[in-house]
């Protein structure tokens, strides 16, 4: 992966250790995907995925991409509970075998409208 102004990536520490973590990375020239996004457990709830996708939906209409998209599974509803309610739609599902497990990957997008 080649790094551009267009690419970012957002690390949040507590007391010297990485707690979280989001990207947005290039995937065409109007497409950017999200990627890593993680929040440690004993952070969670307290806003900070929030402001962290908050923060990349942000980023990535600024630059000029019409659209952001990730990939997740269905088990992670919090997670995918606040994509929905930061206006992504779930457009694919497949179910596959992944860690051992038969899951259900899903693929949300949210666009962005022309300025």
């Amino acid at each position: 992966m080649s790094h551009t102004v267009r690419e970012k990536i957002w690390i949040v520490e507590q007391r010297h250790t990485v707690q979280g973590c989001l990207a947005v990375v290039k995937s065409g020239e109007a497409k950017a995907q999200l990627r890593w996004f993680l929040v440690h457990p004993d952070l969670r709830g307290k806003g900070i995925g929030k402001k962290l996708l908050d923060e990349a939906v942000q980023f990535t209409r600024e630059n000029g991409y019409t659209s952001l998209f990730l990939w997740t599974v269905s088990i992670l509803e919090a997670a995918n509970k606040l994509y929905i309610r930061t206006g992504f739609r779930l457009t694919e599902e497949k179910t596959h075998i992944i860690w051992g497990k038969s899951l259900i990957e899903q693929r949300f997008e949210l666009d962005f409208p022309s300025r």
